[in-house]
């Protein structure tokens, strides 16, 4: 029988200081060997370690956001626009309160980044002490613009091309800062103005203006969520990834083109407007619900998304389709669409906050001014966040058509970080992009998807497992159209379309969801359930209290407010000891594979604490084989304190000192 004792630390001196043997990997050693019988056993008999108090942001660690109105029981998730903004942990460790701010900060960015009337690029998160220098939690500021947007789009604009680019990477259309023309017949593409050449259109006070349309005889053009270089794949996306659409619901020629919202000319000479919405009609004929595409069998109704007629011209005044009166100038309600040969000119697509409005030659054709159900054909949808991103897009009819971007106000690197069409919710729950670290500062040259080697570039990962969201977002009731046909359901829910009031969108917050909530949340979203209540300073609440909205020494601002108590300097982690020097076995199921771990520390040493010194007296102990057929010698033994994942902790420091009791087997 025999008693080990082990120490990180083998000088007289007791500080905090760390040498070469660190408090969670140490290595001691005897001038002379120890014999141990064979047929023993060990266990640990106590073990003293000094824990520092800090933040455990640990891989398993998980935080979500919202930007939006706050949800509540008259207005819950399925009445709402906005859909859950998933993070991925990347501190994955333990950090003192100021050092955890710093990486923290960086989350942040990356979640709201997705919007961009937030400043992402000025997000705050200051650390908080009291008078007397103990540490109280963190003051949030999330800033939305509140400036007018540039009217900037450069010639160096990438246009994306996502059927009809050739294979050997000539343009199918160009672009030179101010004409795109087509080279062939039957076109579609899309300006992408990236990093500091642009970005997509503002939501507050944005202006996509269109002239020279006049000598078309048909043509279409609008908004749209990016279509994105397809990292897997090596192309460009397809409509059913970005739009979960049927290929035969849409414009253009060959009724492919998705838009979110579009304007067009085609075979009758008239003008329509569309914008992308769900209906059942399409997968009337399917017979086997399983055989349609996962986006559709992700919906309930088994619905899919075409381009559905916005029908700015009706004068009926009928319960069931009521006259457009107030969201159309008078003299376009005639029932009958505009005839472009008599018409043409200028169109025109503004932005405020969640409205739309479509103009023709400065009038207005289409706007959400008077909104109720029986309008809501008539009317464009509500901008939703997978629309949060929105770029000029195009489709030429033939060969030579041409047409001029006269004012494009958009966002640009100055407000927003990481200013990519990849950086775009939508994109990153469908599928994996080429996406460079903060790509403020990459040039449009250095993106192209049509390089020898595209790989080169960092590939950046889909939100595991959100396919889907999407789908569910853009099928919720609110952006069905009142009538659909027989075979689909009915839109009958009115949303409140959210203005710019104060230069910020109104009513809307920045929402840390920290805990289970199913406000925000349904509970079978297991992979993105958050848990970072404890360490943000919201917990036990699943989400943040009301912020703070307006202006805040004299900026704008979105959001600001404060940790609603001190976030916890505790570990969440739970400790191991592991001895590898032995020639015991045991098995970490966590990891799937044998280890060398013999005592799970607790959490709480005898006293009760849980930082500082901590001591632990096994009165309990658990002894584990040593396998060892024959005596044993040692003179070396290492001893490492892990996390359940075998990596090791990161909140100790000073001396750490276990004994290790050794017998014969009974």
């Amino acid at each position: 029988m025999s008693l080990i004792i082990t120490s990180s630390s083998q000088g007289l001196d007791e500080t905090n200081q760390i040498g070469i043997a660190r408090p969670e990997q140490y290595k001691n050693h005897m001038r002379n060997s120890l014999m141990i019988e064979k047929d023993s056993e060990i266990a640990v008999e106590s073990v003293k370690i000094n824990r520092l108090p800090m933040l455990d942001a640990g891989a398993g660690i998980v935080g979500n956001y919202w930007f939006g109105p706050r949800l509540t029981v008259a207005s819950p998730l399925e009445k709402s626009i906005q859909y859950i903004i998933p993070t991925k942990n990347t501190i994955g460790r333990s950090l003192e309160p100021v050092d955890f701010a710093d990486a923290y900060l960086n989350t942040l960015k990356e979640a709201y980044s997705l919007h961009p009337e937030i400043n992402s690029t000025t997000i705050e998160m200051n650390t908080k002490y009291s008078a007397g220098g103990v540490f109280e939690g963190y003051e949030y500021k999330i800033p939305q613009v509140g400036a007018a947007p540039a009217n900037l789009l450069t010639k160096d604009a990438l246009v994306a091309d996502p059927f009809n680019t050739n294979d050997d990477g000539t343009d199918a259309m160009t672009w030179d800062g101010t004409t795109i023309t087509s080279q062939y017949d039957d076109q579609f593409g899309q300006i992408q103005p990236r990093a500091g050449e642009g970005g997509p259109i503002a939501l507050n006070a944005g202006l996509f203006q269109i002239s020279g349309l006049d000598k078309l005889d048909k043509w279409t053009c609008g908004l749209s969520r990016p279509y994105c270089f397809n990292a897997d794949t090596e192309q460009f996306s397809g409509v059913e990834e970005v739009f979960h659409a049927d290929m035969e619901g849409g414009l253009g020629p060959q009724s492919d083109q998705f838009y979110d919202y579009a304007a067009e000319v085609g075979d009758d000479g008239f003008l329509r407007l569309y914008h992308s919405a769900p209906t059942h009609d399409i997968l009337a004929t399917v017979n086997d619900l399983a055989a349609a595409p996962y986006e559709q069998r992700a919906s309930p109704n088994g619905e899919t998304m075409v381009m559905s007629e916005i029908i700015y011209y009706n004068n009926t005044n009928t319960a069931f389709n009521s006259s457009n009166y107030g969201n159309t100038d008078a003299g376009f309600l005639t029932n009958t669409a505009i005839d472009w040969s008599a018409k043409g000119g200028v169109i025109a697509f503004s932005v405020s906050g969640e409205k739309m409005t479509i103009t023709l030659d400065g009038k207005v054709v289409c706007s959400p001014v008077t909104v109720n159900a029986s309008t809501k054909g008539q009317i464009p949808k509500p901008i939703g966040q997978t629309a949060w991103k929105m770029y000029p897009t195009f489709g030429l009819w033939e060969d030579g058509d041409s047409c001029d971007i006269d004012k494009y106000m958009g966002r640009t690197e100055s407000t927003m970080w990481n200013n990519q069409p990849e950086n775009t919710w939508i994109t990153k729950c469908t599928q994996p992009t080429y996406l460079p670290d903060n790509g403020s500062s990459s040039a449009t040259e250095e993106w192209n998807p049509y390089a020898p080697s595209p790989a080169i570039l960092p590939t950046a990962p889909a939100f595991n497992n959100a396919r889907g969201w999407g789908h569910s977002l853009d099928c919720r009731d609110m952006f069905r159209p009142l009538a659909l046909t027989a075979s689909g359901p009915v839109g009958t829910t009115v949303h409140t379309y959210k203005d710019i009031v104060s230069s910020m969108i109104s009513t809307y917050e920045n929402i840390f969801i920290t805990g289970r909530s199913e406000r925000y949340m349904d509970r079978s979203i297991q992979q993105w359930q958050p848990n970072s209540g404890l360490i943000l300073g919201f917990y036990p609440m699943g989400f943040s209290p009301l912020s703070a909205m307006g202006a805040l020494g004299g900026g704008i601002f979105g959001a600001s407010f404060v940790s609603a108590q001190r976030p916890s300097l505790m570990s969440q982690h739970t400790s191991f000891i592991r001895v590898p020097t032995f020639t015991h076995e045991t098995f970490n199921f966590g990891t799937g594979n044998p280890s060398k771990i013999l005592f799970q520390i607790p959490r709480f040493d005898n006293a009760g604490t849980e930082t500082g010194a901590l001591y632990y007296q096994n009165n309990d102990k658990t002894y584990v084989d040593l396998n060892n057929t024959t005596k044993l010698y040692i003179t070396d033994l290492a001893v490492h304190v892990v996390r359940k994942n075998e990596t090791f902790v990161e909140d100790l420091t000073g001396s750490t000192e276990i004994v290790f009791h050794v017998r014969k087997k009974k």
